[in-house]
């Protein structure tokens, strides 16, 4: 054991925790570019979702007016069957446009769930990337340190070092 190799170890250390916290630094980016990502998109999620509510309220007034409508007619009567039958087909279609509208409101509201699960996982993965990345910045220090306080100690001279080893 020598006073260049202990530094020498020292050192390897030191540049080992400096990619460390370089790489712990890359991911806490990366995880940060991923949960904005994710928030634009929760973001987009949720207005689509709130444009196909109004929607479809929309369209349930529409056919509450026309339910109202069409009992009038059948008791008052339409100038023919196939005005009838063609107001009944208009309906029919509101109501596949209804349904429609249902399921893709279903679908979206299932994609913002998880898409907010997903972000509180990333959320997570971030709280652990800082702790890490805190525990790499300690890491550095106390090994500077120890570096420091090595070369202090034997002032760059062997003998003085080999005499602590004793």
């Amino acid at each position: 054991v020598t006073l260049n190799g202990e530094v020498s170890i020292l050192e390897n250390r030191i540049a080992k925790t400096e990619l460390d916290i370089e790489q712990a630094d890359e991911e806490i980016d990366l995880v940060n570019a991923q949960i904005a990502l994710l928030t634009r998109s929760l973001f987009d999620l949720e207005n689509t979702l709130e444009q196909d509510r109004e929607a479809l309220i929309a369209l349930l007034r529409k056919i509450q007016v026309d339910d109202g409508d069409m009992v009038l007619k059948l008791f008052f009567g339409t100038d023919s069957f196939a005005e009838l039958f063609g107001e009944l087909q208009r309906l029919e279609q509101i109501q596949a446009d209804v349904k429609a509208s249902l399921e893709r409101t279903e679908k979206q509201k299932d994609q913002l769930i998880a898409a907010r699960e997903l972000q509180s996982k990333k959320r997570e993965q971030m709280d652990t990337l800082k702790a890490t990345f805190e525990e790499y910045q300690e890491r550095f220090i106390r090994e500077q340190k120890s570096k420091e306080q090595l070369l202090s100690i034997s002032r760059n001279n062997e003998s003085e070092f080999q005499s602590l080893l004793r």
